[in-house]
Protein backbone atom coordinates (compact mmCIF):
# COMPACT_ATOMS: atom_id res chain seq x y z
CA UNK A 1 0.00 0.00 0.00
CA UNK A 2 3.01 2.29 0.02
CA UNK A 3 4.12 4.59 2.82
CA UNK A 4 0.69 5.16 4.24
CA UNK A 5 2.01 7.56 6.84
CA UNK A 6 2.84 9.93 4.01
CA UNK A 7 -0.49 10.04 2.29
CA UNK A 8 -3.77 11.67 3.24
CA UNK A 9 -6.02 8.60 2.78
CA UNK A 10 -8.19 7.70 5.75
CA UNK A 11 -8.59 4.05 6.57
CA UNK A 12 -12.34 3.55 6.92
CA UNK A 13 -13.38 1.07 9.60
CA UNK A 14 -16.14 -0.43 7.48
CA UNK A 15 -13.77 -1.06 4.60
CA UNK A 16 -11.28 -2.81 6.89
CA UNK A 17 -14.00 -5.20 8.09
CA UNK A 18 -14.69 -6.34 4.52
CA UNK A 19 -11.15 -7.64 3.95
CA UNK A 20 -11.15 -11.42 3.40
CA UNK A 21 -9.48 -13.47 6.19
CA UNK A 22 -6.60 -14.60 3.96
CA UNK A 23 -5.46 -10.98 3.66
CA UNK A 24 -4.90 -10.44 7.36
CA UNK A 25 -2.11 -11.60 9.61
CA UNK A 26 -2.70 -11.81 13.36
CA UNK A 27 -0.30 -9.72 15.41
CA UNK A 28 -1.69 -9.83 18.95
CA UNK A 29 -4.42 -11.67 20.81
CA UNK A 30 -7.10 -9.85 22.80
CA UNK A 31 -6.39 -8.50 26.30
CA UNK A 32 -6.95 -11.29 28.80
CA UNK A 33 -10.19 -11.45 30.74
CA UNK A 34 -12.21 -9.22 28.45
CA UNK A 35 -15.73 -10.06 27.37
CA UNK A 36 -16.63 -9.83 23.72
CA UNK A 37 -19.05 -6.99 24.40
CA UNK A 38 -16.20 -4.79 25.59
CA UNK A 39 -14.11 -5.71 22.56
CA UNK A 40 -16.71 -4.16 20.27
CA UNK A 41 -16.27 -0.83 22.01
CA UNK A 42 -12.51 -1.27 22.13
CA UNK A 43 -12.36 -2.16 18.46
CA UNK A 44 -14.35 0.91 17.40
CA UNK A 45 -12.21 3.25 19.44
CA UNK A 46 -9.03 1.60 18.24
CA UNK A 47 -9.90 1.54 14.54
CA UNK A 48 -11.15 5.14 14.55
CA UNK A 49 -8.07 6.36 16.36
CA UNK A 50 -5.67 4.52 14.05
CA UNK A 51 -7.52 5.78 10.98
CA UNK A 52 -7.11 9.36 12.16
CA UNK A 53 -3.45 8.80 13.03
CA UNK A 54 -2.69 7.26 9.65
CA UNK A 55 -4.31 10.25 7.92
CA UNK A 56 -2.25 12.79 9.86
CA UNK A 57 0.92 10.80 10.55
CA UNK A 58 3.98 13.02 10.71
CA UNK A 59 6.71 10.43 10.62
CA UNK A 60 7.32 7.86 7.91
CA UNK A 61 8.10 5.10 10.41
CA UNK A 62 5.72 5.43 13.32
CA UNK A 63 2.37 6.67 14.57
CA UNK A 64 2.15 8.10 18.08
CA UNK A 65 -0.66 6.49 20.03
CA UNK A 66 -2.39 8.35 22.90
CA UNK A 67 -2.37 6.96 26.42
CA UNK A 68 -6.18 6.93 26.43
CA UNK A 69 -6.20 3.49 24.79
CA UNK A 70 -3.50 1.95 26.97
CA UNK A 71 -5.96 0.45 29.45
CA UNK A 72 -7.56 -1.70 26.74
CA UNK A 73 -4.45 -2.69 24.79
CA UNK A 74 -1.47 -2.78 27.12
CA UNK A 75 0.58 -5.04 24.90
CA UNK A 76 0.20 -2.74 21.92
CA UNK A 77 1.01 0.44 23.80
CA UNK A 78 4.00 -0.98 25.68
CA UNK A 79 6.28 1.45 23.86
CA UNK A 80 3.58 4.06 23.23
CA UNK A 81 4.43 3.87 19.51
CA UNK A 82 3.23 1.72 16.64
CA UNK A 83 5.63 1.27 13.71
CA UNK A 84 3.71 1.45 10.45
CA UNK A 85 5.65 1.80 7.19
CA UNK A 86 3.57 -0.20 4.70
CA UNK A 87 1.49 -1.65 7.53
CA UNK A 88 -1.89 -0.59 8.90
CA UNK A 89 -3.29 -1.84 12.22
CA UNK A 90 -6.90 -2.67 12.96
CA UNK A 91 -9.03 -4.91 15.19
CA UNK A 92 -10.86 -7.53 13.12
CA UNK A 93 -13.27 -10.41 13.76
CA UNK A 94 -11.47 -13.71 13.33
CA UNK A 95 -12.54 -17.22 14.39
CA UNK A 96 -15.16 -15.93 16.78
CA UNK A 97 -12.89 -13.56 18.70
CA UNK A 98 -11.63 -10.03 18.38
CA UNK A 99 -7.98 -9.80 17.42
CA UNK A 100 -5.58 -7.02 16.60
CA UNK A 101 -4.17 -7.70 13.13
CA UNK A 102 -1.64 -6.35 10.70
CA UNK A 103 -3.17 -5.92 7.26
CA UNK A 104 -0.96 -6.81 4.32
CA UNK A 105 -2.82 -6.76 1.04
CA UNK A 106 -1.24 -6.09 -2.34
CA UNK A 107 -4.73 -5.58 -3.78
CA UNK A 108 -5.54 -2.58 -1.61
CA UNK A 109 -6.69 0.51 -3.55
CA UNK A 110 -3.74 2.38 -5.09
CA UNK A 111 -2.53 5.37 -3.11
CA UNK A 112 -1.35 8.51 -4.90
CA UNK A 113 1.77 9.51 -3.03
CA UNK A 114 2.31 13.25 -2.63
CA UNK A 115 5.78 14.76 -2.39
CA UNK A 116 6.66 15.73 1.17
CA UNK A 117 7.31 19.46 1.61
CA UNK A 118 8.88 21.22 4.57
CA UNK A 119 7.55 24.78 4.98
CA UNK A 120 10.00 26.87 7.02
CA UNK A 121 8.07 29.94 8.06
CA UNK A 122 6.69 32.14 10.83
CA UNK A 123 3.17 31.08 11.79
CA UNK A 124 0.33 32.67 13.76
CA UNK A 125 0.34 33.99 16.40
CA UNK A 126 3.76 35.37 15.39
CA UNK A 127 3.30 39.11 14.87
CA UNK A 128 4.37 39.00 11.25
CA UNK A 129 2.51 39.59 8.03
CA UNK A 130 4.43 36.65 6.59
CA UNK A 131 2.92 34.40 9.27
CA UNK A 132 -0.56 35.35 8.03
CA UNK A 133 0.59 34.86 4.43
CA UNK A 134 1.83 31.37 5.29
CA UNK A 135 -1.50 30.52 6.92
CA UNK A 136 -3.23 31.16 3.59
CA UNK A 137 -0.51 29.44 1.57
CA UNK A 138 -0.72 26.15 3.49
CA UNK A 139 -4.20 25.33 2.21
CA UNK A 140 -3.02 25.69 -1.40
CA UNK A 141 0.19 23.74 -0.85
CA UNK A 142 -1.78 20.83 0.61
CA UNK A 143 -3.45 20.30 -2.77
CA UNK A 144 -0.07 19.24 -4.15
CA UNK A 145 2.14 18.20 -1.21
CA UNK A 146 2.13 16.48 2.13
CA UNK A 147 3.08 19.56 4.17
CA UNK A 148 5.15 19.60 7.34
CA UNK A 149 5.78 22.84 9.22
CA UNK A 150 9.14 23.95 10.60
CA UNK A 151 9.14 26.55 13.38
CA UNK A 152 11.57 27.53 16.17
CA UNK A 153 8.90 26.97 18.84
CA UNK A 154 6.21 24.48 17.71
CA UNK A 155 4.44 24.67 21.09
CA UNK A 156 3.65 28.36 20.45
CA UNK A 157 1.97 27.79 17.08
CA UNK A 158 -1.78 28.41 16.90
CA UNK A 159 -3.89 25.26 17.49
CA UNK A 160 -5.40 25.20 14.00
CA UNK A 161 -1.99 24.31 12.53
CA UNK A 162 -1.35 21.37 14.85
CA UNK A 163 -3.27 19.06 12.53
CA UNK A 164 -0.05 19.13 10.49
CA UNK A 165 3.33 17.79 11.60
CA UNK A 166 5.23 20.52 13.43
CA UNK A 167 9.03 20.23 13.55
CA UNK A 168 11.49 22.24 15.58
CA UNK A 169 14.75 23.46 14.05
CA UNK A 170 16.90 20.71 15.54
CA UNK A 171 14.65 17.94 14.23
CA UNK A 172 14.50 19.50 10.80
CA UNK A 173 18.27 19.91 10.59
CA UNK A 174 18.72 16.21 11.38
CA UNK A 175 16.04 14.94 8.98
CA UNK A 176 16.06 17.48 6.13
CA UNK A 177 17.12 14.84 3.62
CA UNK A 178 13.77 13.04 3.98
CA UNK A 179 11.92 15.90 2.28
CA UNK A 180 11.18 16.07 -1.43
CA UNK A 181 10.85 19.85 -1.31
CA UNK A 182 11.86 22.61 1.13
CA UNK A 183 10.20 26.05 0.94
CA UNK A 184 11.48 28.99 3.00
CA UNK A 185 9.46 32.16 3.65
CA UNK A 186 12.10 34.84 4.22
CA UNK A 187 11.58 38.44 5.34
CA UNK A 188 13.45 41.31 6.94
CA UNK A 189 12.71 40.66 10.62
CA UNK A 190 14.08 38.58 13.46
CA UNK A 191 11.38 35.95 12.81
CA UNK A 192 13.68 34.76 10.00
CA UNK A 193 17.11 34.84 11.61
CA UNK A 194 17.39 31.04 11.88
CA UNK A 195 16.80 30.58 8.14
CA UNK A 196 20.22 31.84 7.01
CA UNK A 197 22.13 28.90 8.49
CA UNK A 198 19.44 26.37 7.54
CA UNK A 199 19.52 27.49 3.91
CA UNK A 200 23.27 27.09 3.77
CA UNK A 201 23.03 23.47 4.89
CA UNK A 202 19.67 22.50 3.38
CA UNK A 203 18.98 24.51 0.20
CA UNK A 204 15.44 24.97 -0.99
CA UNK A 205 13.13 27.37 -2.79
CA UNK A 206 12.89 30.81 -1.16
CA UNK A 207 9.95 33.17 -1.21
CA UNK A 208 11.73 36.49 -0.63
CA UNK A 209 9.19 38.89 0.85
CA UNK A 210 11.69 41.77 1.22
CA UNK A 211 14.45 42.48 -1.29
CA UNK A 212 16.39 44.09 1.55
CA UNK A 213 17.39 41.80 4.42
CA UNK A 214 19.86 44.27 5.94
CA UNK A 215 17.61 44.85 8.96
CA UNK A 216 17.62 41.24 10.16
CA UNK A 217 21.31 40.83 9.25
CA UNK A 218 22.18 43.89 11.34
CA UNK A 219 20.00 42.61 14.19
CA UNK A 220 21.81 39.27 14.21
CA UNK A 221 25.18 40.99 14.52
CA UNK A 222 24.09 43.62 17.05
CA UNK A 223 22.58 41.10 19.45
CA UNK A 224 25.41 38.58 19.13
CA UNK A 225 23.40 35.94 17.30
CA UNK A 226 26.04 35.85 14.58
CA UNK A 227 28.95 38.21 15.37
CA UNK A 228 30.42 39.98 12.37
CA UNK A 229 27.53 38.90 10.14
CA UNK A 230 26.71 42.33 8.68
CA UNK A 231 30.32 43.03 7.71
CA UNK A 232 30.65 39.56 6.20
CA UNK A 233 27.47 39.90 4.13
CA UNK A 234 28.38 43.41 2.96
CA UNK A 235 31.78 42.16 1.80
CA UNK A 236 30.55 38.96 0.15
CA UNK A 237 27.50 40.50 -1.51
CA UNK A 238 28.58 44.06 -2.26
CA UNK A 239 32.36 44.20 -2.12
CA UNK A 240 35.10 45.67 0.02
CA UNK A 241 33.94 49.28 -0.43
CA UNK A 242 30.51 48.43 0.98
CA UNK A 243 32.04 46.67 3.99
CA UNK A 244 34.41 49.60 4.57
CA UNK A 245 31.49 52.06 4.61
CA UNK A 246 30.15 50.42 7.73
CA UNK A 247 33.26 51.33 9.72
CA UNK A 248 33.82 54.87 8.54
CA UNK A 249 33.47 57.30 11.40
CA UNK A 250 32.15 60.02 9.09
CA UNK A 251 29.71 59.06 6.36
CA UNK A 252 28.87 61.28 3.43
CA UNK A 253 26.12 58.97 2.16
CA UNK A 254 23.30 56.84 3.57
CA UNK A 255 23.77 54.14 6.19
CA UNK A 256 24.87 50.91 4.47
CA UNK A 257 21.85 49.18 6.03
CA UNK A 258 19.63 51.43 3.91
CA UNK A 259 21.89 51.32 0.86
CA UNK A 260 22.66 47.60 0.41
CA UNK A 261 20.12 44.72 0.39
CA UNK A 262 22.38 42.14 2.11
CA UNK A 263 20.34 39.38 0.46
CA UNK A 264 23.19 37.41 -1.12
CA UNK A 265 23.39 34.85 1.69
CA UNK A 266 19.82 33.82 0.86
CA UNK A 267 20.00 34.10 -2.93
CA UNK A 268 23.25 32.13 -3.36
CA UNK A 269 22.17 28.83 -1.71
CA UNK A 270 18.55 29.03 -2.88
CA UNK A 271 17.45 26.67 -5.63
CA UNK A 272 15.00 29.32 -6.81
CA UNK A 273 13.86 32.71 -5.49
CA UNK A 274 10.24 33.80 -5.72
CA UNK A 275 9.53 37.54 -5.58
CA UNK A 276 6.15 39.24 -5.62
CA UNK A 277 6.81 42.44 -7.54
CA UNK A 278 8.72 43.79 -10.50
CA UNK A 279 10.26 46.31 -8.12
CA UNK A 280 11.75 43.58 -5.92
CA UNK A 281 13.18 41.82 -8.97
CA UNK A 282 14.64 45.07 -10.26
CA UNK A 283 16.32 45.82 -6.91
CA UNK A 284 17.97 42.42 -6.81
CA UNK A 285 19.17 42.62 -10.43
CA UNK A 286 20.55 46.11 -9.88
CA UNK A 287 22.62 44.98 -6.89
CA UNK A 288 23.60 41.43 -7.87
CA UNK A 289 23.67 41.57 -11.64
CA UNK A 290 22.07 39.63 -14.51
CA UNK A 291 23.73 36.37 -13.41
CA UNK A 292 20.94 35.85 -10.84
CA UNK A 293 18.12 36.44 -13.33
CA UNK A 294 17.64 32.73 -13.99
CA UNK A 295 17.05 32.15 -10.26
CA UNK A 296 14.28 34.75 -9.96
CA UNK A 297 10.62 33.95 -10.56
CA UNK A 298 7.92 36.63 -10.33
CA UNK A 299 4.65 35.35 -8.84
CA UNK A 300 1.91 37.76 -7.69
CA UNK A 301 1.41 38.05 -3.95
CA UNK A 302 -1.00 35.46 -2.57
CA UNK A 303 -4.30 36.74 -1.28
CA UNK A 304 -7.25 34.50 -0.42
CA UNK A 305 -10.85 35.73 -0.66
CA UNK A 306 -11.78 37.65 2.48
CA UNK A 307 -13.86 35.77 5.03
CA UNK A 308 -15.24 38.15 7.62
CA UNK A 309 -18.41 39.50 9.25
CA UNK A 310 -20.86 41.72 7.42
CA UNK A 311 -20.40 45.49 7.65
CA UNK A 312 -23.16 45.95 10.23
CA UNK A 313 -21.93 43.07 12.42
CA UNK A 314 -18.33 44.29 12.17
CA UNK A 315 -19.36 47.77 13.25
CA UNK A 316 -21.25 46.43 16.22
CA UNK A 317 -18.16 44.44 17.24
CA UNK A 318 -16.02 47.58 16.98
CA UNK A 319 -18.60 49.89 18.61
CA UNK A 320 -18.69 52.13 15.54
CA UNK A 321 -21.94 53.83 14.55
CA UNK A 322 -23.45 52.87 11.19
CA UNK A 323 -23.54 56.54 10.10
CA UNK A 324 -19.80 57.09 10.67
CA UNK A 325 -17.58 57.54 7.61
CA UNK A 326 -14.69 55.30 8.60
CA UNK A 327 -11.23 55.77 7.03
CA UNK A 328 -8.49 53.28 7.90
CA UNK A 329 -4.80 52.67 7.32
CA UNK A 330 -3.49 49.21 8.14
CA UNK A 331 -0.15 47.95 9.43
CA UNK A 332 2.66 48.99 11.71
CA UNK A 333 3.16 52.75 11.85
CA UNK A 334 6.46 54.15 10.58
CA UNK A 335 8.02 57.08 8.77
CA UNK A 336 8.21 55.08 5.53
CA UNK A 337 4.46 54.41 5.61
CA UNK A 338 3.73 58.15 5.76
CA UNK A 339 1.19 57.88 8.56
CA UNK A 340 2.10 61.44 9.65
CA UNK A 341 1.28 62.74 6.16
CA UNK A 342 -2.14 61.10 6.28
CA UNK A 343 -2.84 62.54 9.74
CA UNK A 344 -1.82 66.04 8.58
CA UNK A 345 -4.07 65.84 5.52
CA UNK A 346 -6.90 64.50 7.65
CA UNK A 347 -6.57 67.36 10.15
CA UNK A 348 -6.59 69.96 7.38
CA UNK A 349 -9.48 68.43 5.42
CA UNK A 350 -13.21 68.79 5.98
CA UNK A 351 -13.23 65.27 7.42
CA UNK A 352 -10.96 66.22 10.32
CA UNK A 353 -13.56 68.56 11.80
CA UNK A 354 -16.61 66.42 11.00
CA UNK A 355 -17.79 64.36 14.01
CA UNK A 356 -19.42 61.92 11.59
CA UNK A 357 -15.97 60.94 10.27
CA UNK A 358 -13.27 58.87 11.94
CA UNK A 359 -9.68 57.95 11.02
CA UNK A 360 -8.21 54.78 12.52
CA UNK A 361 -4.64 53.52 12.17
CA UNK A 362 -5.20 49.78 12.59
CA UNK A 363 -1.84 48.70 13.95
CA UNK A 364 0.94 50.69 15.54
CA UNK A 365 4.30 50.28 17.15
CA UNK A 366 6.36 51.04 20.25
CA UNK A 367 8.98 53.32 18.73
CA UNK A 368 9.17 57.11 19.16
CA UNK A 369 7.47 57.74 15.82
CA UNK A 370 4.45 55.63 16.76
CA UNK A 371 4.20 57.27 20.17
CA UNK A 372 4.24 60.75 18.62
CA UNK A 373 1.60 59.76 16.08
CA UNK A 374 -0.65 58.52 18.85
CA UNK A 375 -0.20 61.77 20.78
CA UNK A 376 -1.00 63.85 17.69
CA UNK A 377 -4.27 61.93 17.23
CA UNK A 378 -5.40 63.21 20.62
CA UNK A 379 -8.09 65.85 20.25
CA UNK A 380 -8.88 64.77 16.69
CA UNK A 381 -11.43 62.29 15.41
CA UNK A 382 -8.50 59.93 14.88
CA UNK A 383 -6.84 57.14 16.84
CA UNK A 384 -4.21 54.39 16.76
CA UNK A 385 -5.39 50.94 17.83
CA UNK A 386 -1.99 49.38 18.55
CA UNK A 387 -1.42 45.76 17.61
CA UNK A 388 -4.70 43.92 17.00
CA UNK A 389 -5.88 40.34 16.68
CA UNK A 390 -6.60 38.88 13.25
CA UNK A 391 -10.31 38.97 14.08
CA UNK A 392 -10.19 42.70 14.85
CA UNK A 393 -8.15 43.33 11.71
CA UNK A 394 -10.78 41.57 9.59
CA UNK A 395 -13.57 43.44 11.36
CA UNK A 396 -12.00 46.78 10.41
CA UNK A 397 -11.64 45.61 6.81
CA UNK A 398 -15.35 44.81 6.66
CA UNK A 399 -16.49 47.87 8.63
CA UNK A 400 -14.57 50.60 6.77
CA UNK A 401 -15.59 52.96 3.97
CA UNK A 402 -12.16 53.99 2.68
CA UNK A 403 -8.55 52.83 3.08
CA UNK A 404 -5.28 54.74 2.60
CA UNK A 405 -1.96 52.89 2.17
CA UNK A 406 1.07 55.08 1.41
CA UNK A 407 4.80 54.41 1.06
CA UNK A 408 8.19 56.01 0.61
CA UNK A 409 11.69 54.51 0.54
CA UNK A 410 10.28 51.11 -0.34
CA UNK A 411 12.84 48.33 -0.38
CA UNK A 412 11.05 45.71 -2.39
CA UNK A 413 8.26 44.67 -0.04
CA UNK A 414 4.69 44.06 -1.21
CA UNK A 415 1.81 45.51 0.79
CA UNK A 416 -0.38 42.63 1.87
CA UNK A 417 -2.62 45.19 3.60
CA UNK A 418 -3.34 46.97 0.30
CA UNK A 419 -4.36 43.64 -1.25
CA UNK A 420 -6.55 42.90 1.79
CA UNK A 421 -8.33 46.22 1.25
CA UNK A 422 -8.96 45.37 -2.39
CA UNK A 423 -10.20 41.89 -1.46
CA UNK A 424 -12.67 43.53 0.94
CA UNK A 425 -13.92 45.84 -1.82
CA UNK A 426 -12.70 49.02 -0.11
CA UNK A 427 -11.99 52.16 -2.12
CA UNK A 428 -8.22 52.53 -1.79
CA UNK A 429 -5.90 55.54 -2.02
CA UNK A 430 -2.24 54.75 -2.75
CA UNK A 431 0.75 56.68 -4.04
CA UNK A 432 2.72 55.68 -7.11
CA UNK A 433 5.59 54.14 -5.20
CA UNK A 434 7.23 50.70 -5.10
CA UNK A 435 4.95 47.73 -5.60
CA UNK A 436 1.89 49.97 -5.09
CA UNK A 437 2.62 51.38 -8.55
CA UNK A 438 1.98 47.90 -9.99
CA UNK A 439 -1.67 47.76 -8.88
CA UNK A 440 -4.07 48.03 -11.85
CA UNK A 441 -4.84 51.66 -12.66
CA UNK A 442 -8.63 51.23 -12.63
CA UNK A 443 -8.72 49.58 -9.19
CA UNK A 444 -7.26 52.33 -6.96
CA UNK A 445 -7.07 56.11 -6.62
CA UNK A 446 -3.38 56.65 -7.28
CA UNK A 447 -1.52 59.78 -6.21
CA UNK A 448 1.89 60.83 -7.49
CA UNK A 449 4.85 59.20 -5.77
CA UNK A 450 5.75 62.54 -4.16
CA UNK A 451 2.23 63.84 -3.65
CA UNK A 452 1.32 67.10 -1.96
CA UNK A 453 -0.90 67.46 1.10
CA UNK A 454 -3.44 69.17 -1.13
CA UNK A 455 -3.63 66.15 -3.45
CA UNK A 456 -4.25 63.80 -0.54
CA UNK A 457 -6.87 66.15 0.94
CA UNK A 458 -8.65 66.26 -2.42
CA UNK A 459 -8.66 62.45 -2.64
CA UNK A 460 -10.11 62.10 0.87
CA UNK A 461 -12.81 64.70 0.33
CA UNK A 462 -13.82 63.51 -3.13
CA UNK A 463 -14.20 59.90 -2.02
CA UNK A 464 -16.17 61.10 1.02
CA UNK A 465 -18.51 62.93 -1.35
CA UNK A 466 -18.86 59.86 -3.57
CA UNK A 467 -19.82 57.82 -0.50
CA UNK A 468 -22.43 60.37 0.57
CA UNK A 469 -23.94 60.36 -2.91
Amino acid sequence: AGMLSRDRSILATGWVNRLPPQNVHRLYGPPAGRANSSFATWRTRLADEIAARVAAAADATRIVVPAALAEDAKELWATRHVPVGATVFAALWDAGQWRLHTIRDQRLPAVVKQPVLALVTPLPPDHSGIADYAAELIAELEKHFHVELVHPDPASVAPEFRRLPLRNLEWFAQHADRYDRILYQVGNSDFHQHMFSLLGRHPGVVTLHDAFLSGVVSHMETFGIQPGFLGEILYRGHGYAAAAERWRKVRSGPDPILKYPCSSSVIEPALRVIVHSREARSILLDHYGPQIRSKLTLIPHLRAPLDGPTRSIARRELAIDDATFLVVSFGSTSMTKLNHRLLTAWRDSDLGSDPRCQLVFVGGGNDDYSKRLKQECSGLNARVTGRTSNATYRAFLMASDLAVQLRERSRGETSGAALDCMAAGLPLIVNNHGSLSELPEATVMRLDDRFSDGELIYALESLRSDNAA
